[in-house]
């Protein structure tokens, strides 16, 4: 502030001399055009001031912004993003104006430092500008990606659910009592339901989502129902006492079941990877361009600090 003081103070310095010598009749004609000349460049100068306000303003929305693209899937960033976009299209209006003041003013701008802090308000609109798109495109894919973590996992939870029921079902039939058998036949229905329910989750979300790769998870579910319906019918065929025709179902379960488990070896720990997976190959080129419009104003705002006298902090 003190250096855009000392600025303001030689602009006033240099109008009181020139009234003087006008009002002397030294100047003449020729100093009254210097005095409207000077008048004319303090109050671009002046304009050129609001204009870098404007941008300091819009700046405020772009410090916010740049925290949550710095941890876009963090809780914290999720929880503040709605309350950040919806000021994203003030933050563009400022720098649109801003840009226009900019712009209008340079052209009658005569010290060549003024000039130069016009082209770099410019450059740091320009930078904000496609800092605003591109972190608003990151803020809103990372709100998606969030969504679809969240509806993977609660989906997952049904087909850890219907595991350990499956996995219950087969432990009762080691001994083939018909008390067993129709327990482990209710346990495998109960399996089957959650899978169910897991696989019109997955499905929704492939909907609502097309561009999650959800293919190993619902193949998974696939064999798991298909290995799940073999041991009803071996249940219901050792109910029916029928020994033969369960065996041969047993045989058709373990065959489909021992499928599912080569698939499940690949399968992520984190059952939301398809959804962050997804959200990394979204928003490289976003984060590209974000990285370097952040650089691009970092260059204009160091100029623009010396220009207007503030220290970097």
């Amino acid at each position: 502030m003190a250096r855009r003081k000392s600025r303001r103070r030689r602009h006033r310095m240099l109008a009181a001399v020139l009234i003087v010598l006008i009002g002397l009749g030294v100047a003449g004609a020729g100093g009254w055009y210097l005095y409207q000349g000077h008048q004319r460049h303090m109050s671009q100068v002046e304009r050129l001031d609001g204009a870098l306000e404007l941008i300091r303003q819009a700046n405020e929305t772009a410090i916010a912004l740049d925290g949550i693209v710095s941890r876009p899937l963090d809780t914290a960033s999720l929880e503040q993003a709605d309350g950040v976009l919806e000021r994203i299209p003030e933050a563009q209006n400022q720098l649109e104006e801003a840009d226009r003041i900019v712009r209008s003013v340079s052209v009658d701008l005569s010290e060549s430092r003024d000039k130069e802090a016009a082209n770099q308000a410019v450059v740091a609109v320009a930078a904000r500008k496609a800092l605003l798109e591109s972190g608003e495109q990151i803020v809103v894919s990372a709100q998606q990606a969030d969504d679809a973590a969240q509806r993977i996992r609660a989906a997952w939870l049904d087909v850890v659910s219907a595991d350990a029921l499956a996995r219950d079902a087969a432990a009762l039939v080691v001994d083939t009592t018909d008390e067993h058998v129709a327990s482990s036949k209710q346990k495998t229905e109960d399996a089957i339901a959650a899978f169910s329910s897991a696989q019109t989750a997955l499905s929704d979300i492939a909907l609502l989502y097309p561009a999650l790769d959800l293919e190993a998870p619902q193949l998974y579910i696939s064999k798991r129902l298909e290995a799940l319906g073999y041991a009803i019918a071996s249940d219901e065929a050792l109910l029916a006492k029928n020994k033969g025709e369960a065996a041969a179902q047993n045989d058709a379960y373990n065959r489909v079941d021992s499928e599912a488990a080569a698939i499940a070896v690949d399968l992520p720990e984190d059952a939301a990877k398809p959804a962050l997976d997804d959200f990394k190959r979204a928003t490289e080129a976003f984060f590209e361009t974000y990285s370097t419009a952040r650089s691009q104003a970092g260059s204009a705002d160091a100029f623009l600090r010396d220009y207007l006298g503030t220290s970097s902090k």
